[in-house]
């Protein structure tokens, strides 16, 4: 019985392919005696990764420093005029971190204290690497950036879960700073903090800016509050917000930006709350005072 010539040349595949692997095989070393084979997808010990600087931090918030809630002394070690940075003590006796800035001199004007706090991929140290700290000290604004328990600076701390542990969390760094009533600017999942403030203690804010809500944030909770509030959303954001009207609510939707504007575009949004923060001040029409007050650009 003649064989097929199809047979032939898928028996001489086999075969080469065979050769082949056994001569790959054959050019591996054996591991030295007592030594075990290691897994080369696993992570090698390189050693110490060089110092990361703020701007590597911020980027890479994971990667920046854990620490031990009981220290009482600086993170960062900041050395920049008018910037300190410490430790508030809540209710429950846990402690977060916190930025500060104070005006470097006097402005004309009463001009309310601010209240940062943070999106989930960032920290406290967001407001200093986006410019907004300094700004705000330039222009003659107290202003504090506090962290959240639960993430990256606060990470070993439990994570606030429902209204009444926001309220709580705010209303003791409010109490605790004495910046009542202030303007509170929450970026991202840091805007369900407000909500419950907003409804429970208006008088301790003088007004909120909601930046990028998450999509399940309940705006309509607070659409009939008292409190002055500014809506910021980026055009390319995940979801399609409507355009929110109020009497009390201000929607500004940012062209050719998404979610994290905030950061990634830091210059135009400084610039959006600071105008926004003018409108606050009491006895003075523009917002650094005379010439002679006018703020030098970082």
């Amino acid at each position: 019985m003649a064989v097929p010539k199809d047979s032939y040349l898928l028996l001489t595949i086999i075969s080469v392919g065979v050769t082949f692997y056994y001569l790959c095989s054959r050019s591996l070393p054996n591991p030295p005696m007592g030594m075990e084979m290691v897994d080369m997808h696993q992570h090698r010990d390189m050693g110490a990764p060089p110092p990361m600087d703020g701007m590597e931090m911020l980027r890479n918030p994971k990667s920046g420093p854990i620490i031990d809630h009981n220290i009482k002394g600086p993170i960062y070690n900041f050395d920049v005029p008018g910037l300190t940075e410490g430790w508030i003590t809540l209710s429950d006796k846990r402690r977060i971190y916190k930025i500060s800035v104070n005006p470097l001199k006097e402005f004309k004007g009463t001009r309310p204290p601010v209240l940062l706090l943070h999106a989930s991929q960032y920290n406290p140290y967001a407001w200093v690497e986006t410019g907004l700290l300094f700004k705000l000290r330039d222009n003659g604004f107290h202003a504090v950036a506090v962290d959240i328990p639960g993430y990256h600076i606060a990470k070993n701390l439990p994570k606030l879960a429902s209204e009444p542990e926001f309220l709580s969390y705010l209303v003791d760094i409010i109490e605790w700073e004495q910046i009542a009533p202030c303007v509170i600017i929450a970026p991202e999942m840091s805007t369900d903090y407000v909500v419950p403030l907003i409804q429970s203690r208006p008088e301790m804010v003088k007004s909120a800016v909601l930046v990028s809500p998450p999509f399940e944030f309940n705006l309509s909770a607070i659409l009939k509050s008292e409190v002055k509030m500014l809506l910021m959303t980026g055009e390319f954001e995940h979801f399609e917000m409507k355009r929110y009207t109020s009497p009390n609510l201000e929607h500004l939707v940012i062209p050719l930006s998404a979610n994290f504007y905030f950061v990634e575009n830091s210059v135009q949004f400084n610039k959006l709350i600071l105008d926004y923060l003018s409108k606050m001040i009491s006895g003075t029409e523009d917002l650094a005072g005379d010439e002679k007050d006018k703020p030098n650009d970082l």
